[in-house]
């Protein structure tokens, strides 16, 4: 129960002191291109934030995340979790600076998958969100 208040207000100190960026896609973007930018940008993000698996397809992003955790026993074991953002469902992404970082709030219409993703520059950032902008349109 703590766990989703920790993330609700992380999410809302991250806004809070931020900027929005505006971007405008660029539509010269191939459904390939867009599909490596997309993965780079995963495997770019800081370790802690960094998925174990990464499925760019046609219809959705496939995150896999992988932590530990501590059973009754005290022993620790491993669990794997997954995350889907369907491009037909994606809220509009934003971009936000704060404090020399770049971070994307990606989440589903409905906010219950949401994930940060992190950059350090700006024109990396632009590439994700137009890479994100491609893939949802289905021409």
């Amino acid at each position: 129960m703590k766990h989703p208040v920790a993330v609700f207000l992380m999410a809302g100190t991250l806004t809070a002191c931020a900027t929005v960026i505006p971007h405008e896609p660029s539509v010269d973007l191939s459904r390939a291109d867009a599909k490596a930018a997309l993965r780079q940008a995963f495997e770019e993000q800081p370790a802690k934030f960094r998925p174990v698996a990464i499925e760019i397809e046609d219809d959705a992003i496939r995150l896999g995340f992988s932590k530990a955790v501590e059973n009754a026993w005290g022993s620790l074991a491993s669990v794997t979790t997954r995350e889907t953002y369907y491009y037909s469902n994606l809220a509009e992404p934003q971009l936000f600076q704060k404090s020399g970082r770049y971070q994307v709030a990606l989440s589903n219409r409905e906010q219950s998958v949401r994930r940060w993703v992190f950059f350090y520059s700006q024109d990396k950032a632009f590439v994700f969100l137009d890479a994100i902008q491609r893939m949802r349109r289905t021409e």
